[in-house]
């Protein structure tokens, strides 16, 4: 007699402490034991889709793996052997930045200058960064006093080592 949940997670059956897995998501994954050791995953169009949702919510592979139902090191060995689990997972990754970049898109069309600022700066550094690159090339028309050339190189000194001088 299978017990039935009576919540909407339970522990997943594995070793790790704590770990508990969506019981929509633990139904839909598919498992096949052999005696003895955690059942076998078996990669499919279901598990695929669910790892696809999973990081396209900004989940880690660690947590893609738990919530699939699987460790670390089974999680990393069906990237490897199943070229579409990874594919998936990229693509999941994408749509996530994408749905992300978009809000932050429409709001700052909207007006709201942190939006717009953050936008601007990840999305056109060389323009809107903080960081902005000098080429500093002297080519004096004349020669420098000595107390001239002391200062220079003082100067030059202070915004290679990135101190500014005023």
């Amino acid at each position: 007699m299978t017990k039935q949940p009576t919540n909407k997670t339970e522990k997943a059956p594995s070793k790790s402490k704590g770990t508990k897995v969506p019981v929509e998501l633990k139904e839909a994954i598919d498992t096949e034991t052999k005696g003895v050791g955690r059942p076998l995953i078996e990669i499919n169009q279901n598990i695929l889709e669910k790892a696809e949702t999973l990081a396209s919510q900004g989940l880690t592979q660690k947590e893609i793996a738990l919530c699939l139902g699987m460790g670390e090191s089974t999680f990393y060995e069906k990237v490897k052997a199943y070229p579409e689990f990874l594919e998936s997972i990229q693509v999941g990754q994408a749509k996530g930045v994408a749905t992300i970049a978009n809000a932050v898109f429409n709001k700052a069309q909207k007006g709201d200058m942190t939006a717009a600022t953050f936008y601007l700066r990840n999305r056109a550094p060389d323009l809107f960064g903080d960081r902005h690159k000098v080429d500093l090339t002297l080519k004096p028309t004349q020669a420098l006093s000595e107390e001239e050339r002391k200062y220079a190189d003082r100067v030059l000194d202070d915004i290679t080592s990135g101190k500014a001088h005023h």
